[in-house]
């Protein structure tokens, strides 16, 4: 598991907990309608798919790819 911390942030890899977060601020079409390969309404079987998919592949295939969490400190995704 990858993560870096700064005084403010943390950036690690993403876990299935995050869902939640995830589902809550890709859900308004004011974010999701920039975003290619979102689809809309984005609810939290969505973000769970995703989930699933990127654990999957952090552990099949270590670092093919960053999908990462930006975390204030003692936070949920920010």
């Amino acid at each position: 598991m990858i993560e870096l911390k700064t005084k403010r942030l943390v950036l690690r890899d993403l876990m299935l907990e995050d869902a939640n977060a995830i589902a809550e601020r890709i859900a308004p079409l004011q974010v999701s309608r920039y975003l290619a390969m979102v689809p809309h309404p984005y609810n939290l079987p969505d973000a769970e798919a995703f989930l699933t998919h990127v654990v999957k592949e952090q552990a099949n295939n270590p670092r093919a790819g960053y999908e990462i969490a930006i975390t204030k400190k003692n936070d949920c995704i920010a």
